[in-house]
C-alpha cells in the first residue's frame, strides 16, 4: 500500500515537472511563466529580465539546427549559472527567455556582470561564441498596473540592446 502511494506521488510530481519544464533547456516553460505571471504581486519587490539570443537564425541557416540548439542550451546554462540562485528562468519562445527574481536583489549589476562574463567566455562544438541581448525592469522604477506593461518595457529595452548589437557587429538581423 505504501509503495503504491509513493509511486502515485512520484508520478504526480513527475507530471507537474514535465508540464512546467521546457524539454530542451530544462528551464521553466511558457505554461509555468503564464501561471507565475498571473500570480505575481506587482506591489512586491521583483526584477524582470527579458532575454533573446542574437544571431540564432544565422546559426540555424549556416550551421544547422544542432548548432542552434547548442546556442539555446548554452544561453540557458549561462542564465542558470548567473540567475538560478536568485529566481526563476523561463523559456517562453524559441530563443526568448525571461528571468524573474522575486527577492531583494541590490547587487543586480554584479549578477548581470557574471552573466555577461559567462556568455563572453562560452565556446561550443558548433559555434565559438554566443550573444544575448536583454532588458531589465525593476519594480522600484514605477508603479506598474499589469505584467503586460512590465514585459513590454523589458522587451523595449531588450530590443534596444539587440539593435545596438547588430549596429556594432554589422550583422543583418534578417540574415
Amino acid at each position: 500500500m505504501l509503495s503504491r502511494v509513493l509511486k502515485e506521488k512520484y508520478e504526480k510530481e513527475k507530471y507537474i515537472y514535465t508540464s512546467n519544464t521546457d524539454e530542451l533547456t530544462k528551464c521553466y516553460n511558457r505554461r509555468a511563466y503564464d501561471s507565475d505571471m498571473e500570480n505575481l504581486d506587482l506591489n512586491t519587490e521583483w526584477i524582470y529580465i527579458s532575454l533573446d539570443l542574437n544571431g540564432l537564425k544565422k546559426a540555424n541557416d549556416t550551421l544547422g539546427h544542432s548548432a542552434g540548439d547548442e546556442l539555446i542550451c548554452a544561453a540557458s546554462n549561462c542564465m542558470k549559472f548567473a540567475f538560478a540562485s536568485y529566481g526563476k528562468i523561463y523559456r517562453i519562445g524559441g530563443d526568448e527567455f525571461v528571468v524573474l527574481i522575486q527577492e531583494s536583489v541590490s547587487n543586480i549589476d554584479s549578477i548581470l556582470q557574471v552573466f555577461d562574463t559567462t556568455i563572453h567566455d562560452w565556446h561550443g562544438k558548433y559555434s565559438n561564441s554566443i550573444s544575448v541581448s536583454y532588458g531589465v525592469v525593476k519594480s522600484s522604477e514605477q508603479d506598474f498596473d499589469s505584467i503586460h506593461s512590465v514585459s513590454k518595457l523589458a522587451d523595449e529595452r531588450m530590443y534596444k540592446s539587440k539593435s545596438e548589437y547588430y549596429n556594432i557587429s554589422g550583422n543583418d538581423r534578417r540574415r
